[in-house]
């Protein structure tokens, strides 16, 4: 797996969070509990969601984040899966294909560099 280091900002608060980079996940999801942590509610879901990944349906719902950091990159507003992960996956989360369309990832083994361009 190739982790990636997150920060999160939230209504309420702000945390560094461990996700893994998912190149088969479409979006970005995050586990419930670290939603709530930073200070997202119920009344900002947007709709339900399901997901079908190696583990089976996950049901969750979306949400749009006010920023999230990763990478060398900034982004406002996205919309982010959220439901309850494993706790074997021990991460926070997924960095979704929605972060990295648009630009070149650029993952050089050589010198521990992970980043989007």
């Amino acid at each position: 797996m190739i982790w990636v280091a997150v920060h999160l900002f939230g209504p309420a608060d702000d945390r560094w969070l461990r996700f893994v980079l998912d190149t088969g996940t479409p979006m970005t999801t995050i586990d419930t509990g670290i939603v709530d942590s930073v200070g997202y509610g119920a009344h900002m879901v947007t709709r339900r969601s399901r997901a079908v990944g190696v583990g089976g349906t996950e049901s969750g719902y979306l949400l749009p984040i006010s920023r999230i950091d990763a990478m060398g990159s900034s982004v406002s507003g996205l919309e982010v899966s959220c439901t309850e992960l494993p706790t074997w996956m021990g991460g926070d989360g997924l960095v979704g294909m929605d972060l990295l369309r648009g630009h070149v990832l650029v993952l050089d083994c050589t010198h521990g560099v992970l980043r989007i361009d």
